[in-house]
């Protein structure tokens, strides 16, 4: 997990030495290269020690928002002739803190961040090269240590994306449910897990495909007018017991059967949650879902270009909890990468991240 989340937020905080007349010319998308190198250690209790290498996508918005692969972390702004990104703290402590608990740190493992630094150029060709440094205490119960990140980067821009000419998609072809196809991700902790559609189960009077992993976890969705959500199915979360599951009446639509950039969708369901110990409880949530544009992205199968990109907020009515997710869709592929931030009271606490590794869908191979 330290890996991927904790570059997808410091790599955030950098300064790129720029004239003030290049601020239209960095607003947009750009397709960033990182090699990072990350040491933590709190002496007699842990230590993590690596290089890593890396692509995401950095957008600079044209109302000073910053975001990293659609999620958005802060704010950026010309400050005399550099570029800079001030990002929310508590959501980089946060992250850092569990990406550290993921890597073997203790369970109290916090993180505080005491400096950051880091500085770019534009080049000749248009392209932008830099460094970028951060430097945290990490405090546990057992003591405490050092948290360091330096990277480099480089970064190409991406040509903005076509205006909303009307251009329509037919979402069950980019989130194909076809028996017996499979896609391998990696996960925010370097683990690899399968899911595949293997049958189907009936809800509310429908029949749903079962996209299930190699523990017996599983969701129930259909595609055939519109992506619908209808169950999800815990194989091994109540201890000394096993499942639990969360059923969704009315299902939580995603999306419609046919949609085109900027296509919104937001409605209400109530979620009946049971479980093996007889137990039971209901809430409802509000959702938002949007078609947000369409992006290339390289994964570890690959690079594919002209992928959806979705966006949805989901709210527990009566609740500060909220998730916010964001996936995108390749054509005849499905789902290819996604982001998903938990937050309580505004702040994250918990963060998942899946790419793609390979796939069989239709029977066309992805790796």
């Amino acid at each position: 997990m330290y890996k991927k989340l904790l570059a997808v937020l410091i790599t955030s905080v950098f300064l790129i030495a720029f004239s003030h007349q290049a601020q239209a010319f960095v607003e947009g998308e750009w397709d960033m290269y990182v090699i990072e190198k990350v040491s933590a250690k709190v002496k007699n209790v842990a230590t993590a020690k690596y290089t890593d290498d890396f692509s995401d996508t950095w957008s600079f918005e044209t109302d000073g928002q910053f975001t990293i692969n659609g999620i958005t972390l802060g704010t950026w702004g010309i400050v005399g002739n550099n570029f800079a990104v001030y990002l929310d703290e508590s959501l980089v402590g946060v992250i850092l803190a569990n990406n550290l608990q993921d890597a073997g740190f203790p369970g109290d493992t916090v993180v505080t961040i005491t400096s950051t630094k880091a500085s770019g150029t534009m080049k000749k060709d248009g392209s932008i090269k830099g460094t970028y440094k951060i430097v945290a205490v990490i405090t546990t119960s057992a003591g405490t240590g050092k948290l360091t990140v330096n990277a480099k980067f480089t970064g190409i821009k991406i040509a903005d994306n076509p205006p909303d000419d009307g251009t329509t998609f037919t979402m069950s072809e980019y989130f194909p449910l076809g028996q017996g196809d499979t896609w391998t991700y990696r996960e925010d902790d370097d683990d690899l897990t399968v899911k595949t559609i293997s049958g189907t189960e009936k809800i509310n009077s429908i029949d749903a495909a079962k996209i299930i992993d190699e523990d017996g976890d599983y969701y129930l969705w259909t595609n055939n007018d519109g992506l619908a959500w209808h169950k999800e199915y815990d194989a091994d979360d109540v201890p000394g017991c096993g499942w639990e599951q969360f059923n969704f009446n009315p299902p939580i639509i995603a999306s419609g059967a046919i949609v085109s950039i900027g296509s919104t969708y937001a409605s209400t369901s109530t979620v009946s949650k049971t479980d093996c110990t007889g137990g039971s409880a209901t809430l409802t949530v509000s959702y938002v879902f949007s078609i947000e544009g369409i992006d290339s992205v390289t994964v570890p199968a690959g690079t594919f270009n002209n992928c959806l990109r979705l966006k949805g907020i989901l709210t527990v009515n009566g609740s500060t909890e909220t998730n916010e997710m964001t996936i995108w869709l390749a054509k005849g592929v499905g789902k290819v990468k996604s982001i998903s931030i938990s937050t309580q009271n505004g702040v994250a606490v918990e963060t998942w991240t899946d790419d793609l590794v390979s796939a069989v869908v239709s029977g066309v191979s992805y790796h």
